[in-house]
């Protein structure tokens, strides 16, 4: 029985030191919720142990956001009946297809400790979003889903850039 007890509090305290590394990190950004939500939904949260290791996995957020945005953009682009707004939203799709490959990069250079060239990676990623933004801007209708997951990009990009920082 005791030895039971010593195993469930050294798990609920680890659980605790992952919880408090996740909430240290988000809490430096300025969507501290869109932080802590990307991070609990990713089954590796549960193993986080460094500073490090919770940027990795918002990368992988962006990385999801921006390959939702390439398949939607494309879809836009085949429903769209405004010839005007068929070529901007195949421009955006590949922009958010090139958004994807830098995020890749930025991850490599994060993998190997290279933190200038993971926030560099990260910048020009979303800039990438910014062009697709200024190609649509007043050419194109509302695109709800779309500009929420542009501004999660923004959110975790810059939660991303803000731990990084501090590496």
């Amino acid at each position: 029985m005791l030895i039971f007890c010593l195993l469930f509090s050294l798990s609920l305290s680890l659980a605790t030191t992952e919880n408090t590394l996740i909430n240290q990190q988000c809490h430096h950004s300025e969507t501290p919720l869109a932080c802590r939500r990307c991070i609990e939904s990713d089954p590796e949260s549960e193993s986080v142990s460094r500073p490090v290791d919770v940027a990795a996995i918002l990368l992988k957020c962006l990385a999801a956001h921006s390959s939702n945005l390439a398949v939607n953009m494309t879809g836009l682009a085949r429903l769209a009946n405004n010839t005007e707004a068929q070529p901007i939203f195949e421009a955006c799709s590949r922009q958010f297809d090139d958004m994807g490959q830098r995020l890749s990069t930025a991850g490599a250079c994060l993998k190997r400790g290279d933190y200038d060239g993971a926030n560099h990676g990260v910048a020009r990623a979303v800039g990438s979003q910014a062009t697709c933004l200024g190609l649509a801007r007043g050419r194109v209708g509302e695109m709800p889903t779309q500009m929420y997951d542009m501004r999660m990009n923004d959110a975790l990009s810059e939660a991303f850039l803000r731990i990084v920082d501090r590496l």
